[in-house]
């Protein structure tokens, strides 16, 4: 306050012009969402159908299943993305 005074300034909000938002589409949250099961409404349903597709891809892995284990690796990295902006 006494830099103020002594200088001459009296405090004012800041107001600036709202610019564009970023859209849900340049984020790639729409194209993401069609990786995310009808189940899911939760960030909490979603670890939960994380770990459960880890176990799937582990199973597929110790079957010699690999070109479905990475499938399904593809679909749990997708779904992780998803964690941070659900």
């Amino acid at each position: 306050m006494e830099y103020n005074k002594k200088h001459n300034i009296t405090p004012q909000t800041v107001s600036k012009e709202i610019k564009e938002l970023i859209s849900l589409e340049e984020i790639g949250i729409y194209e993401m969402q069609e990786y995310l099961p009808e189940d899911v409404e939760t960030e909490e349903d979603l670890m939960r159908k994380i770990g459960e597709l880890e176990k799937e891809m582990w199973q597929a892995a110790e079957s010699w299943e690999f070109e479905r284990a990475a499938e399904i690796r593809d679909q749990i990295e997708k779904l992780r993305k998803l964690v941070g902006v659900f």
